[in-house]
Formats: structure tokens, sequence, C-alpha cells
């Protein structure tokens, strides 16, 4: 499917009589290929109102695309249904065995589609392989990532400013912080492993225990 927009119309004048013969010329060529609207669109891109008709449809084109389409359908109601259990248990991370549940499939092979679609499109952060699903990922993104920007690097007495090396933090700090962040509603290890797969930090070996290599608080 193939719109044209003519951007400039605002300077130029009777644009679509003048590319007429053109437009022709490319749908009788394309014909078996593409299927290209009947009317150009002449807006001015910097008027709201001018281009809201492009707006409408491109939309209208992308809702005729995908109706119909199984994947879209249920992904759909399992995002709907998914929102609906964060609201009514509060929970914020589930299992892949919750996650099944509320598919109502346990097939492998559908789960993965629907929870790769669902992370793709914004709704839930899923990482292949690990068996747990973010239902919230503002909370996520905002609340434990968000977390670590601007982390105290030096070093210092207090509790708050504790030694973190080379962009080190003590595995046992950093879970204790998510579980306070977190009220104890979800275990910090849990939140640790899951930034691992998703290649936000990582373990490194230490002779002073368990230390966890975070790139977003390294000092200049």
């Amino acid at each position: 499917k193939v719109i044209l927009v003519f951007t400039r119309a605002d300077q130029v004048e009777d644009i679509s009589s003048s590319v007429s013969d053109l437009i022709d010329s490319l749908r009788s060529e394309f014909r078996s290929r593409i299927d290209i609207v009947d009317s150009p669109f002449n807006v001015c891109a910097r008027k709201k109102a001018s281009v809201k008709p492009v707006a409408e449809c491109i939309f209208n084109i992308a809702k005729d695309l995908l109706q119909g389409i199984e994947i879209y359908d249920i992904c759909t109601q399992v995002s709907n249904n998914l929102l609906n259990y964060s609201k009514s248990t509060n929970e914020r991370i589930i299992t892949w065995e919750q996650f099944s549940k509320i598919c109502n499939n346990d097939n492998k092979a559908k789960l993965n589609a629907i929870a790769m679609s669902l992370n793709e499109s914004g709704n839930i952060i899923y990482v292949s392989g690990f068996k747990h699903i973010i239902l919230d990922p503002n909370w996520f993104c905002n609340q434990i990532v968000g977390s670590l920007i601007g982390f105290p690097t030096s070093k210092g007495s207090s509790k708050d400013t504790i030694v973190f090396d080379k962009g080190c933090i003590p595995r046992k700090f950093l879970e204790q912080m998510f579980k306070s962040i977190t009220k104890s509603e979800v275990c910090g290890s849990l939140l640790v492993e899951l930034m691992g797969a998703m290649h936000l930090c990582c373990e490194v070996p230490s002779s002073s225990g368990k230390q966890i290599f975070i790139p977003a608080i390294l000092s200049k």
C-alpha cells in the first residue's frame, strides 16, 4: 500500500494535476506489486490540521492490514488480560508459568511469539530464556534502572557512599537496594539477574565477594 504526500503544497499550486501523468504511469507499471492510493495528499507539513488526513489514512491502512491476523488479535487480548491481572494483583513481575496460564496456552513456540511481540510493542519486558516477565516497563525503567543514574561513586564513611570501585557494586548491597525500592515486593536477586539478562550489568570475580559491574555508574 503506497500513499503519495506532497509536503510543500503551500508553495506550489495544484501539485496533483501537475504530476497526475506520473502517478498514472506508476500505477500502471507497478499495479501487480503495489497498491497506490487514488488521490495524493497535498499538505503543509508545518500545520497539524493539514497533516491530520495523512495520519488518519495511515492508521486506517494499518488497521485493515492487521485485521484478521491471528497473532495481532491474540496479543491484543493477552495485553488486556495482563493489564487487568497487574491491576488486580499489584504484581509487576510474573513467572513464565503464570504468563502461560494468563494466555491460556502451553505451546512454547506460540507463547514465545506472543511474549516477543508484546516486548517489541513496549507492553512488557521479556528476555528470551529468562523465566520471568516484567508487566510494567515504566516501573522497571524509572524506578529500578533509574535508581542507578547519578549513583554515588566516591569513597566515604556513611552507608550512602560505600566504595564502588570502577563501576562495581557488591551484589548484596545492590540486592538490598532493590529490595528497599520495591518495599520487598520483588526479590532483589531476581532484578539483578534480569539486568544481567538484558546486558545492563554482569557479575565479576572479586576477592571481596560477589561484585556486579554496571557500566552506567562508571565515573568519568
